[in-house]
């Protein structure tokens, strides 16, 4: 074997919408905006690669997949390696921080086959590929790829590399921070992807890393060899005659040139007609699949036969990239020697990240599995207990009277009863764990042993001073945007008790900063600046500031753990709906959440804490001043099994966004019925067949046999007010809002007192 420890893979997070369709709806979409109906197309306007999306998901069967040569590739190379690879895999590049609720993001994907990824956040950044499968024939009829691309800048906190896999087009544009990141590794693999042509300084810089021996693999058609003048009269033009070109040609045998030998080896595929998906990606997994082989030294007959065999499971897919592996046995019961009686328990990776916002998975063991989950339901975050077979805790297995508590989490059960099993499955199933282990525990060990050698990053928490903690966590986030965290440390009979309210306090701070950074970084809302004015254009309020918060449990645990931790006031009796807090200059209200635009805009109140969904409903004029992050939800459409686009009757509590966000997706109107609330039991009864409704873990969906069909966009609690501009009011309301985004990042002292 190759002494390779780290593979670092270079590309830009990238979504494939993959649709099947006639090839005369095809043709004449494209033709509608101007775009080229064969072969690869490249658009540089954003928008309107979203609006062609949007008529193609109108008339096709079609769905978006992680996608990008590169990605795929290293997706068939994790795919190949064992759990005990002493290559370790990473990914970075440019993303977004989107949720991507209703499908597996880019990066998500990776960490399916062990893939550490190092994000680099770049604002507004999206990037899509549209892959249009004809219907009749299973052919691609036409691809269109968004093109804009600025540089990557390296990151101080990438790995260092022993082999590097990127595109000729990044080595290329590479700026010179990058590329002295890319030629310092030992052995380079480049893909040709859909690069167009070599300008004399990007064929000097190719021809450099090909002298320098770096540059190892080159991947592509090998049509690519002759247009880039790789080859020339079927020779290997020097310095690439010391590179092993992998060239493939559809159908039709692969040629490598064998360095060792200087010549081409034609090496034959064995094309399987009846194809389940498409060919999509298939050159990309084989890629993956030869280079895996590469790297253990095996020869390059075997590497061929490996990469082929990757080729022909993309074919099993709608997607571009091998079907992810849904066993978890084949993945890691032979390394912890424990089995699950299920073999589809990788489907929950999936379901998971159906949820939007940040989201929380453990255990659900006492101590500090259940703390997270407690906590995560007291501010409206989406959370799973993904527990060992029957729920088994200390409490259930000694028969304790105490009972187990997990707040509003969605309760997983495994197929194995084995708590090494449930670790192994929740860092899985995550992207990243927070750890708290006082007790040095077996089962604290165990996560962090699984973290090492399934390659998910942790960071252990234990003993880190509270005013340190929050600032630690979001720079590990961010690098590996994480938003599936999975919270694990000590079970309860091994705390102390002041142990366990540290703990909670930790990690209500954790959540709360996390989720209002998660928000700042990926909010699609405009928000108004919050700026003091010194401009006075309107008079001063004449009474209290009047806030109005939604009626709810979690809304109305929020505010009293801000109203004592700032003011120290004594939390508001549940069944209380107002308090008045005269030398403060506040009111509080709690009102049904429904109300509150209205309130706003009739001037009843100044200033509203509510769901972005109900703002976008009333369509109200007002600002809104800051996205906290919590209570997230989706606004998404729900069906049953037998519904498609095209047979809709919806009922919704959000008629008139209903109408909005389906005018996108389908020709005509939609015959909406408006309700309120309980759109699952309209749907059961036989009303209406869908819904435009809220989700959030999907709990009550599946237990009524309901599907997700489409992920509209994410909405959470905001904080709003009219335009008061340059006013005193507006600067009463800036302070208030400024000192409550602030507060969110700091400690809560009425939980680590537990006075709220």
């Amino acid at each position: 074997m190759l002494n390779h420890k780290t593979l670092v893979a270079i590309s830009r997070a990238t979504k494939d919408l993959v649709a099947i369709i006639s090839d005369s709806a095809a043709e004449s979409i494209f033709q509608k905006h101007g775009v080229i109906a064969s072969g690869v197309s490249f658009v540089d306007d954003m928008q309107k690669m979203k609006l062609i999306a949007n008529e193609i998901q109108a008339k096709s069967d079609a769905s978006w997949f992680p996608g990008g040569s590169v990605s795929n590739t290293l997706y068939a190379l994790g795919s190949c390696q064992p759990i005990s690879s002493n290559i370790k895999l990473a990914w970075t590049g440019p993303t977004d921080y989107t949720d991507f609720a209703g499908s597996v993001s880019p990066v998500d994907f990776l960490r399916q086959v062990l893939v550490m990824p190092y994000s680099i956040y770049e604002p507004g950044y999206n990037r899509i590929t549209i892959c249009c499968i004809s219907s009749e024939t299973k052919d691609v009829i036409g691809v269109l790829v968004y093109s804009k691309t600025i540089p990557i800048q390296p990151n101080l906190d990438w790995p260092g590399a022993d082999i590097i896999v990127t595109t000729i087009n990044e080595a290329v544009i590479a700026n010179e921070e990058l590329f002295a990141y890319l030629s310092g590794a030992p052995s380079i693999a480049l893909v040709v992807a859909d690069h167009p042509s070599l300008d004399a300084p990007g064929r000097s810089r190719l021809e450099d890393l090909a002298r320098k021996g770096s540059l190892k693999w080159l991947f592509g058609r090998f049509e690519d060899y002759i247009r880039l003048n790789i080859v020339v009269d079927g020779v290997v033009v020097p310095p690439f005659n010391h590179v092993e070109l992998i060239g493939t040609q559809g159908k039709d045998s692969v040629i490598v040139w064998e360095v060792q030998t200087e010549s081409f080896l034609d090496l034959p595929v064995h094309f399987i007609e009846e194809i389940t998906g498409n060919t999509l990606g298939a050159g990309d997994a084989y890629a993956g699949g030869y280079l895996d082989a590469r790297l253990q030294n095996e020869s390059i007959s075997f590497a061929h036969n490996q990469g082929y065999r990757c080729a022909l499971e993309v074919f099993k897919s709608t997607g571009a990239h091998i079907p992810p592996r849904q066993d978890l046995n084949e993945l890691f019961a032979a390394t912890i020697d424990r089995q699950s009686s299920s073999h589809v328990e990788g489907e929950i990776f999936e379901k998971v990240r159906l949820a939007p916002g940040l989201v929380v998975v453990s255990c659900g063991q006492t101590g500090v599995d259940q703390a997270a989950l407690q906590v995560a339901s007291d501010l409206g975050l989406a959370s799973y207990a993904i527990m060992p077979f029957g729920r088994r805790t200390e409490n259930s297995e000694n028969n304790r009277v105490e009972k187990d508590f997990f707040g509003d989490s969605y309760v997983i059960e495994l197929g194995s009863s084995s708590y090494r099993y449930c670790t192994w499955a929740n860092v899985y199933f995550s992207d990243g764990t927070l750890i708290w282990n006082y007790a040095n525990s077996e089962g604290s060990l165990e996560t962090i042993r699984a973290c090492e050698i399934m390659n998910r990053p942790y960071l252990d928490l234990t003993n880190i001073p509270l005013n340190q903690t929050l600032s630690q966590v979001l720079n590990w986030s961010t690098l590996h945007n994480v938003r599936v965290l999975n919270i694990a440390g000590n079970r309860k009979s091994l705390l102390s008790e002041s142990q366990i309210s540290e703990v909670r306090c930790a990690i209500d701070l954790v959540l709360r900063g996390l989720a209002r950074r998660r928000a700042e970084i990926a909010s699609p809302i405009q928000l108004r600046p919050l700026v003091v004015s010194t401009d006075q254009k309107a008079p001063p309020l004449k009474h209290s500031l009047r806030i109005g918060f939604p009626n709810s449990r979690d809304s109305r645990m929020l505010a009293g753990r801000y109203l004592f931790d700032r003011y120290k006031l004594k939390p508001i009796p549940s069944r209380k709906l107002f308090a008045v807090y005269k030398d403060l200059g506040l009111d509080i209200y709690y009102f049904r959440a429904r109300d509150l635009p209205r309130m706003l805009s009739s001037g009843d109140l100044d200033l509203i804490f509510c769901g972005s969904d109900l703002l976008e409903e009333e369509g109200l004029e007002v600002d809104i001043l800051m996205d906290t992050g919590l209570q997230p939800c989706s606004v998404a459409l729900v069906c049953d099994n037998s519904t498609t686009m095209e047979t809709l009757n919806v009922a919704s509590q959000y008629p008139k966004l209903a109408a909005r966000v389906l005018s996108s997706y389908r020709d005509g109107t939609v015959s909406i019925r408006t309700i309120n609330g309980t759109a699952e039991a309209w749907i059961k009864a036989g009303v209406a067949n869908s819904s435009i409704d809220t989700w959030r873990t999907g709990f009550t969906c599946e237990i009524n046999q309901l599907r997700l069909m489409r992920v509209f966009f994410s909405t959470a609690l905001v904080v709003a007010c009219k335009n008061y501009e340059g006013s005193e009011a507006m600067n009463n309301i800036t302070r208030f809002v400024r000192d409550f985004d602030t507060w969110l990042n700091e400690p809560s002292e009425a939980l680590l007192n537990g006075l709220v």
